[in-house]
């Protein structure tokens, strides 16, 4: 019988392949964003068909400029708000399901919330984001932009380069953009997620004693999350358990990082509880010293797994739910692993179906202690 711990990592795991899913819904509703302000910009060129004038041969330079960087800042600006608005009910679902999913698989409510939506909307705004924010991460994609378009595209023109080549270049600048605008979004969706939820363990952390990083290991994992891998610290301090390693804000430790973590819980007689443990038959007795942060975690600590292992786990419906039936079959085959799958194109979720998923139960903490 898993033990709580082992219960609570297999449902985070499990929600953060589902936020990949999530996520790469919304990098196509960002990249739709970016195709639409690529084709305003063509009609403001005049580039459209084979042949046709181009506009900067007829306006100057300086009012060409003027009109595009308007373009571009409004574009930006939509993308901007879009993407924030996702965010803030990513983080109201994390932390909701940050405390029911420990209160779930305890079968006891020992984790609440009080984050306001004020403090949700900052948490957002505010969060790191690889040394920046996200809305300073897409001032910087739309400075980018406006820089190469006078470089590109204006000079390109001045030079005497066709219309042709000016589309391609147009093209080439869009595709760049296009591809850091997906990495600045599934690094953006898995901050805010593991920092509601890191927010909501920080702040019960008499309940929650530590947090544990889960890594995706496969070909693709950079060295860091390697190493970072099932690493534990200390909540609150974030004390190295076993290791040297600094906790460092935690994952997303890169761009593109689909690195998560999750709580270690203390057991009911750590609580003070005297009542049975919900799987005390696979708790092991554990010898506490305040100063040694090493004893104070024990031995209920779930072993590592990767989402091959994880998958393998789960049943042939949540298979075919998550990668759908054909991809689901050449997986049970053996034929492709998850590497084949890290983006999860072609099966993405909206956000509304994100709500959907692992959608908290009512929870009756009263028939809950009454069963124990």
């Amino acid at each position: 019988m898993a033990t709580t711990n082992e219960k609570i990592q297999n449902q985070i795991i499990g929600r953060t392949v589902n936020l990949l899913r999530f996520d790469t819904g919304l990098q196509n509703q960002m990249s739709a964003r970016l195709n639409q302000l690529k084709r305003k910009i063509t009609k403001e060129l005049r580039i459209g068909g084979a042949g046709s004038r181009t506009f900067l041969q007829v306006q100057t330079k300086n009012q060409i400029l003027a009109n595009i960087q308007a373009t571009l800042d409004d574009g930006f600006a939509d993308i901007k708000t879009s993407l924030e608005r996702n965010l803030f009910e990513v983080a109201a679902l994390e932390t909701e399901l940050a405390a029911t999913v420990v209160n779930e698989k305890a079968g006891v409510e020992l984790v609440t919330t009080s984050f306001t939506a004020e403090q949700l909307e900052a948490a957002v705004k505010f969060a790191p984001l690889q040394g920046t924010t996200v809305a300073g991460a897409l001032s910087t994609q739309a400075r980018n932009v406006q820089e190469r378009f006078q470089r590109d595209i204006v000079q390109g023109v001045l030079a005497g380069e066709t219309n042709e080549q000016i589309r391609k270049n147009l093209g080439n600048m869009f595709n760049q953009t296009n591809q850091q605008m997906r990495a600045l979004v599934r690094t953006s969706v898995q901050e805010v997620a593991n920092n509601a939820r890191i927010a909501t363990w920080e702040a019960n952390s008499n309940v929650v004693k530590a947090v544990q990083q889960i890594s995706t290991l496969d070909d693709r994992t950079t060295q860091i999350c390697i190493a970072y891998s099932n690493k534990i610290w200390t909540l609150p301090e974030y004390i190295p358990v076993g290791h040297d390693l600094s906790w460092n804000g935690g994952p997303p430790r890169h761009w593109q990082c689909r690195s998560t973590t999750t709580p270690i819980v203390r057991s009911f007689k750590e609580l003070g509880l005297d009542v049975d443990e919900p799987d005390e038959g696979r708790r092991a007795a554990k010898i506490e010293d305040p100063n040694d942060p090493s004893s104070l975690i024990g031995a209920d600590v779930p072993a590592g797994q990767d989402f091959d292992e994880f998958l393998n786990n789960r049943g042939k419906s949540f298979q075919n739910e998550l990668l759908g039936p054909r991809r689901a079959e050449l997986f049970r085959a053996g034929r492709i692993s998850t590497t084949d799958l890290v983006d999860f194109q072609g099966n993405p979720l909206t956000l509304d179906e994100l709500k959907a998923l692992d959608k908290p139960t009512p929870f009756d903490s009263t028939a809950a202690l009454r069963s124990l």
